[in-house]
């Protein structure tokens, strides 16, 4: 069955960020539905500040124009606990892949002031990560690694992530996927 890339754009204030998954599908349409699956899923644990502009399919084949893009512009649905903390702080999800090093996705717009016990990520908001998001991912039994592999167990680092938003740039203020 082929493997198909989903990258989901999202905005906070002026800043945009894209998260990349891999569904495995046997056509374009249901890539489709498995990618809006996953849009949910990810709006359950982002703030409510927090846009989802667009998301786009494509063939993952090299040099092609075979693409899908759905405008969304729905927010986030977690109601912050706290002030938002700088989108460089992560929470990090590994997925186990048979064999092969764990998948790895890093969650920026879903940590919180109220998210952290002292300099770990509090157990509420582990849990809340992994019941939300998480296992629902694995679930939804669509999503591989780049390879094709299916997702196994998930789960949520209890340690505090940073990682910058765009290399070699300091701020990303213009859409990342074009408009369709």
């Amino acid at each position: 069955m082929p493997v198909y890339k989903v990258d989901i754009e999202k905005r906070y204030s002026n800043e945009y960020w894209t998260n990349r998954y891999f569904v495995e599908a046997p056509d374009m349409a249901e890539a489709t539905d498995c990618a809006q699956f996953i849009v949910s899923l990810e709006r359950a644990i982002h703030w409510n500040l927090v846009i989802f502009t667009k998301f786009r399919v494509s063939d993952n084949v090299p040099n092609t124009e075979v693409f899908n893009t759905v405008t969304l512009n729905l927010n986030g649905q977690q109601n912050l606990g706290g002030e938002p903390v700088p989108l460089f702080v992560v929470a990090r999800v590994d997925f186990s892949v048979a064999n092969q090093r764990p998948s790895r996705k890093y969650l920026r717009g879903v940590l919180h002031e109220g998210s952290f016990n002292y300099t770990n990520v509090s157990q509420a908001i582990i849990d809340f990560i992994k019941n939300s998001y998480a296992d629902p991912l694995v679930a939804l039994g669509c999503v591989v690694d780049e390879d094709g592999n299916a997702f196994g167990v998930a789960g949520v680092s209890p340690f505090v992530g940073m990682r910058q938003l765009r290399r070699g740039s300091k701020r990303r203020e213009n859409p990342i996927i074009p408009p369709p």
